[in-house]
């Protein structure tokens, strides 16, 4: 997360600022070959990963170089370029007097083209009285021909004439870092003596002229830098036999690479990053087998990775990042061992990380960010003692972090944010002294923050967020005074916040919110005078002291909203662990203050419980909904209450061990869903419009066939799966999916029974539309379950006798003049129910009692359960089930909506909107209530026949911040007609707004609707 949500690309003057320069690259030299020193800064831009910090100002990042600084890289040459260049000097014309002239008449031109009036330097240009020899810039050979003209930034605007085609002795044109425009001359390819022709970072237009293939002598050829430089790459080019040096990065250029440029034999280097090329990789690149250095990166070539790259022993540097590119990752390039950077990242590569890639002893930078990887990070990495920045966020990847990694001592750089990584952080990564930037968030590790990370001195971010790490803050963090950043948001951390932290004097952001941290923030971080952003709200209990108030509230674009401390908690809520509550197994309750408080007491079912803490484990002995209040008071040391209490109320459902929302199967992988105990995997990815991939979403199990996924925020809920068991209707399991998303949706299923699998993709830029799939996956032979119950039910068995029973109640908040749902669950198949309320006789007969309290009061609620046959003989005893409500009367402080979930009516955004649903009966045509619970916040999802079984979910988003309205959206996975009402509740002046949404029998189509109500109510 940190490196691929908050590190964004800076620009190279950003990386300044406060921070060690980090050494350049080693190189083995035999002789040193010159390369022009703009054209190897694109060559592996080290900074240009790093500079991916979201938040952070320019000039926060630690000064980085070039990935792979080709101008001190050396190599053979078997003649250098300064004795080559000699040598043409010495060769000439037999006869140069009308060659000089010509020659002379050809700079005079070039001068007035070029607006040589207006250069920085122009000495002795068109001084008849100095040979050309002296004009700055020009060389010239024994015979007074010119050999050399170099001109580099030297404020050079207008076309490069033609007639510099006649200069036939010239072995160097360099005209680079200037404003020349126009087309480059096709005439330039009359020079044959050419070799460097330097033209780059100017403003030329047009294509590169095929004619520059007919330089049999060029050597080196640098183009780049020219925005407007466009269209294909000649493949002519690929005729320069003798050409070592190519770089055409930062240009327009399109199409495909062309083939031939693998006949280049001598080729060193290879840069035509940023460019717009698409197609395969040619794998006759393959053949350019004294190639030190290729550079395609930010392009948009598609295809695999040819597996011919392998035999580029001589490469040090590879990078194809930033493209299309997918396939496997070569398990050649594990060949290439003087390799001292690889950047694969930013494609869509898919499979595993090569074991292959451990043996490139000489590797310093590692790139494999944001792909489609899986499988674990090979220990064997732990073997590159060379590694000064492994960049793998954004995969999937599993399993552990490898303690093999603190073996990397040279390590400056590790991101592994954002995959599925699991397991504790090792505490051999505190073995790392050189380390800047570690990146562990976005994962799934656990246990506690290793102390042994306080040893890294050179630290400059540290970011664990989005993990579920528990335990306190060490206080040994306070000795990484190098530290810019420190993240630990959204975790389980406990315990207060260590005063140390005052002790980091450069830091710029703490976050911390999300946690279960409590009491008051040390005023120590008031000392902290480059602090900006200080996050520590959310789920945490901790308050500020008078002394912070007005340093918290000086903070540049601070708008976290944490409390003052006070002797009276300001608001208390209940929070329940797991999420699913089951009949017999220990769940945690606990009381989350906004403040602190120091006394708390417990109601169960209208019992107290003997637990003075804020925390509460407990588990229930009957199904059904159960309502857990906490009231939360400060006293002093005498006991007393020193202000009033504070109550809040939970219900929950508790569900029987064979339910189907309690038989949920969990996979660590968070972007896969497990359904059927593990018959059936089902995977989503949606496309990120502004990252141009398909990303993998990730999944919160609900039941034992369904799950909903989550894209970008793990609290808006975007689609909705289930793999159904129909074995009983049409010997098949069927699919549903439905989403409140306009992204587009790959939805993937496998069956590993029997080694199947189905793919569904919803178009993007349109409402979801539901995937309906009856015939999805066989049942073999081992059919099991009744199938859906609203597709069909199957005859019910003969009755047999109850011999236990408990009554729910929805809402459990009961309301004196409101209906409120009483139902019976008992074991057995009863069909006789006797309703009696306060004692006076009913006359329903049904499992399900609507009933409507005139009056505030208790009410008792009993009901006789019993089977008969068909003739109304009772087969034994009735079974006496009773029940006990409190009627509030309306405007109660408990009748809050919001604090009871399980109404049918669903509470959204802190009771601004209320929302019910009806579906229509396809048989009858009658329209008849769903029953609704909340998922989130903002969002809730509806249930027609079975509790377990998710027929459409909907969500208010607020969008007052960037649209000033209230955005509605319904997804569903059913295909009856459904209704949905959404009120918002009523103003100042008592007004309620409400808008209707229906949808025709068939596949749900998705309701989208982002005007639906204004924020200024």
């Amino acid at each position: 997360m940190w490196l691929r949500s908050r590190l964004r690309r800076y620009d190279e003057a950003s990386l300044s600022r406060k921070s060690r320069p980090i050494p350049a690259l080693k190189g083995n030299v035999s002789q040193t070959l010159p390369l022009n020193p703009e054209a190897t800064a694109h060559f592996f831009d080290e900074s240009r990963r790093l500079r991916k910090h979201r938040g952070l100002s320019p000039g926060d990042a630690p000064t980085v170089p070039a990935f792979s600084t080709l101008s001190q890289a050396t190599v053979n040459r078997p003649l250098s370029g300064v004795l080559f260049s000699a040598l043409l000097a010495l060769a000439g014309s037999a006869t140069p007097t009308m060659a000089q002239a010509d020659d002379k008449a050809t700079l005079v031109a070039f001068y007035r083209s070029t607006g040589g009036d207006d250069w920085t330097t122009r000495t002795n240009w068109n001084d008849d009285s100095k040979d050309i020899s002296e004009w700055f810039g020009v060389s010239t050979n024994v015979n007074g021909r010119v050999f050399s003209l170099e001109l580099d930034e030297n404020n050079l605007t207008g076309n490069i004439p033609a007639a510099l085609g006649s200069l036939t002795s010239l072995t160097h044109l360099h005209l680079s870092r200037n404003s020349l425009t126009g087309r480059i001359p096709k005439e330039l390819g009359n020079l044959t003596s050419l070799y460097t022709l330097n033209l780059h970072t100017n403003n030329l237009t047009g294509g590169i002229p095929p004619e520059l293939g007919n330089l049999a002598n060029l050597s080196q050829l640098f183009l780049g830098g020219n925005a407007n430089l466009r269209g294909p790459i000649p493949p002519e080019l690929g005729n320069l036999a003798n050409l070592s040096q190519l770089f055409l990065f930062g240009n327009g250029h399109t199409g495909a690479l062309p083939n031939e440029l693998g006949n280049l034999d001598n080729l060193l280097t290879l840069v035509l990053s940023r460019n717009s090329l698409t197609g395969n990789i040619p794998k006759e690149l393959g053949n350019l087998t004294n190639l030190i250095g290729l550079n395609l990166d930010y392009n948009s070539l598609t295809g695999a990775i040819p597996e011919e790259l392998g035999k580029l022993t001589s490469l040090i540097g590879l990078d194809l990042g930033n493209n299309s590119l997918t396939g496997a990752i070569p398990k050649e390039l594990g060949s290439l061992g003087s390799l001292l950077g690889l950047g694969l990242g930013q494609n869509r590569f898919t499979g595993t990380i090569p074991m292959e890639l451990g043996e490139l002893s000489s590797l310093e930078h590692l790139y494999l960010d944001e792909n489609d990887l899986t499988g674990g990070v090979p220990p064997v990495l732990g073997d590159l003692i060379y590694l000064k920045s492994l960049l793998l966020d954004g995969n999937r990847l599993a399993g552990t972090v490898p303690k093999e990694l603190g073996n990397l001592s040279s390590l400056w750089l590790l991101g592994l944010s954002e995959n599925g990584l699991t397991g504790t952080i090792p505490r051999e990564l505190g073995d790392l002294a050189d380390l800047l930037i570690l990146d562990l968030s976005g994962n799934g590790l656990r246990g506690t923050i290793p102390k042994e990370l306080a040893e890294l001195s050179s630290l400059w971010a540290l970011d664990l967020g989005a993990n579920r790490l528990s335990g306190n803050i060490p206080p040994e963090l306070g000795g990484l005074t190098n530290l810019s950043a420190l993240i630990l948001e959204r975790n389980r951390l406990t315990g207060a916040i260590p005063p140390e932290l005052g002790d980091l004097f450069n830091l710029e952001r703490l976050h911390l919110q999300d946690n279960d941290l409590s009491g008051q923030v040390p005023t120590a971080l008031g000392e902290l005078t480059e602090l900006s952003s200080f996050k520590a709200s959310g789920t945490n209990r901790v308050c500020l002291p008078a002394s912070l108030l007005e340093w918290h509230a000086s903070l540049a674009g601070e708008t976290d909203a944490i409390p003052s401390c006070g002797p009276t908690p300001a608001t208390v809520s209940l929070t329940v662990e797991p999420n699913t509550v089951v009949r017999h197994k220990t769940v945690t309750f606990r009381a989350v203050t906004s403040s602190v408080a120091n006394d708390y007491v417990w109601t169960v079912g209208g019992q107290v419980v003997n637990n003075d803490s804020a925390m509460l484990e407990w588990s229930f002995e009957h199904l059904g909904w159960k309502t857990v209040t906490v009231t939360v008071t400060s006293v002093d040391e005498a006991g007393t209450a020193v202000a009033d209490p504070v109550t809040a109320s939970l219900a929950v459902e508790v569900l029987a061990e064979e339910d189907s929302r309690a038989n949920v199967c969990t996979y660590d992988d968070p972007f896969r869903l497990c359904s059927h105990e593990g018959r059936f995997d089902v995977a989503a990815e949606f496309f990120d419009p502004s990252l141009e991939k398909w990303m993998s979403g990730r999944v919160s199990a609900f039941s034992r066939d369904t799950g909903f996924f989550t894209f970008f925020d793990r609290t808006n809920v975007e689609i909705m799966a289930k793999v159904l068991d129909a074995c009983a209707i049409n010997q098949r399991h069927w699919v549903f999916a439905g989403g409140a998303t306009d992204l587009g949706v790959r939805l993937t299923v496998l069956d590993h029974s029997t080694a199947t699998s189905s793919v569904y993709e919803t178009e993007g830029g349109q409402p979801f539309k539901a995937i309906t799939d009856i015939t999805a996956f066989s049942c073999l032979q081992t059919a099991r379950g009744t199938g859906n119950s609203r597709m069909g039910r199957p005859l019910p068995p003969p009755a047999e006798p109850p011999t236990t029973g408990d009554i729910v109640v929805l809402p459990t908040v009961v309301l004196a003049g409101e209906q409120v749902t009483f139902r019976v669950e008992s074991d057995g198949n009863p069909n006789r129910y006797t309703w009696i309320v306060d004692g006076a006789a009913t006359e329903t007969n049904a499992p399900i009692l609507h009933w409507t309290f005139r009056e505030p009061g208790p009410a008792e609620i009993e009901v006789d359960v019993a089977a008969a046959d068909d003739d109304g003989r009772y087969l034994a005893q009735p079974v006496v089930v009773r029940s006990r409500v409190e009627v509030i009367p309306v405007g109660h402080p408990d009748a809050g909506a919001c604090r009871f979930p399980n109404s049918s009516k669903l509470c959204l955004n802190d009771g601004k909107f209320s929302a019910t649903s009806e579906y229509q009966q396809p048989e009858t045509g009658e329209w008849k209530p769903a029953e609704g619970r909340s998922l989130t916040r903002d969002s809730g999802y509806y249930t027609f026949f079975e509790p377990g079984n998710v027929e459409i979910f909907l969500k208010v988003l607020d969008a007052c911040a960037t649209s000033g309205q209230y955005w509605v959206y319904v997804g569903g996975a059913t295909d009856l007609a459904v209704r949905v009402q959404v009120e918002h509740q009523p103003n100042s002046g008592g007004e309620t707004v409400s808008r209707g949404y229906e949808t025709a029998r068939g596949p749900f189509v998705a309701i989208r609707d982002s005007g639906a109500f204004t924020c200024s109510r």
